[in-house]
């Protein structure tokens, strides 16, 4: 026995060109657009992820360089104060200035200026001044 067809299928499968979902061609495309997308984002990341490398290790370089620098800086300005001090301590010192002699204020600001070579002493009312002049910072000590 032959089954009947009813009225409305057979409409359906009369009418031309109506089949469900998307193209073959729109789901390659969509494929393809997401396989170059997720490739970009893979490559832009891998490339920051470099970037960021070397911009720290150029930062702990700088640190580097920056903290040998401030070290080397304290050690000669610890070495000039504490020469400093114990010259200034020296009693002879402490009685020239209290005298005032200016020929014996320059006498000894011309021995201190062997001990320290690169300061520049200037006397101002009795009181002598040392500036040391010898690299990259200036230091006052009186």
């Amino acid at each position: 026995m032959a089954r009947r067809r009813g009225s409305r299928a057979r409409r359906r499968a009369q009418q031309p060109g109506k089949l469900g979902g998307i193209t073959l061609n729109t789901v390659a495309l969509t494929g393809f657009l997401f396989f170059v997308l997720i490739f970009a984002l893979t490559f832009w990341l891998s490339q920051y992820a470099s970037y960021n490398q070397i911009r720290m290790q150029q930062r702990t370089a700088g640190d580097t360089v920056v903290r040998s620098v401030a070290y080397q800086l304290s050690s000669a300005v610890e070495s000039y104060a504490t020469s400093l001090e114990s010259m200034a301590r020296d009693p002879e010192l402490v009685n020239l200035i209290k005298s005032g002699d200016a020929a014996a204020l320059k006498k000894r600001g011309d021995e201190l200026s062997r001990a320290f070579p690169y300061a520049l002493a200037l006397t101002s009312g009795g009181l002598l001044i040392l500036i040391f002049l010898g690299g990259p910072w200036l230091l006052a000590l009186s």
